[in-house]
């Protein structure tokens, strides 16, 4: 799929964190044009002082509205829109969901385990800890990227414990995408907390994906290229 990984001291991890969002909204400014965020949405009782927002970026002037879904939204959420600004598909770390808000085909089941069993449906305990990427020179094809947690029963210390990617053909289910690779592991080891981030590599094509351990001054890189 064409993944590298280098060991990296945490000095790299400001200069990489700074420059995320400017690489990326010089490129391909629309793929973040829709956001979702919200709790005590449609899965629990309807209820209007409760629900998700979703801001779209696509409106003149910029337009957030209360929008009623099905997946609710705890710490982690991750949105695609294509170039044009067109929601593509969102998460919240336990599921997929379509740009017709349903679970996308083979979408549910994201990041295995105890914590996934206990918010089905807040969504996953882990800020940060979903970023959607396109594979570069793909125009239907997208990795999610994703980390599943699990608690130190000594001292209740909570800690990334696997570093996940699954991957998304929009060409598939009449354009609404189905999930063609999923819970596939890229390292297994003790990572902090969420807090996944990316940047453009300097080719302008390929991307840097960064996480941090939990316990060292390391982190991780890994590089998705168009190889």
């Amino acid at each position: 799929m064409g993944f590298s990984f280098v060991m990296k001291k945490n000095t790299l991890l400001s200069f990489i964190i700074f420059f995320s969002s400017f690489l990326f909204a010089q490129s391909e400014i629309k793929r973040t044009n829709h956001w979702f965020l919200g709790y005590e949405s449609a899965s629990h009782a309807i209820d209007t002082l409760f629900g998700n927002s979703h801001i779209d970026f696509n409106k003149k002037p910029l337009k957030a509205k209360y929008k009623y879904l099905d997946m609710g939204f705890t710490d982690d959420v991750a949105t695609i829109s294509d170039t044009s600004g067109k929601l593509l598909f969102y998460t919240n770390g336990i599921y997929i969901a379509d740009s017709t808000h349903q679970p996308m085909k083979n979408g549910k089941g994201l990041n295995p385990g105890e914590f996934a069993n206990q918010h089905p449906e807040d969504g996953y305990i882990c800020p940060q800890g979903s970023l959607i990427l396109p594979k570069p020179n793909s125009k239907y094809l997208f990795f999610l990227f994703h980390s599943s947690d699990t608690m130190n029963k000594i001292t209740g210390k909570i800690t990334g414990n696997k570093m996940y990617y699954s991957l998304v053909d929009m060409s598939k289910n009449n354009g609404k995408g189905e999930v063609i690779e999923k819970n596939k592991i890229i390292f297994e080891k003790l990572l902090d907390f969420g807090k996944i981030t990316a940047c453009r590599h300097a080719n302008g094509i390929d991307w840097w994906i960064v996480m941090a351990d939990s316990d060292t001054k390391n982190i991780n890189t890994l590089l998705l290229s168009s190889k």
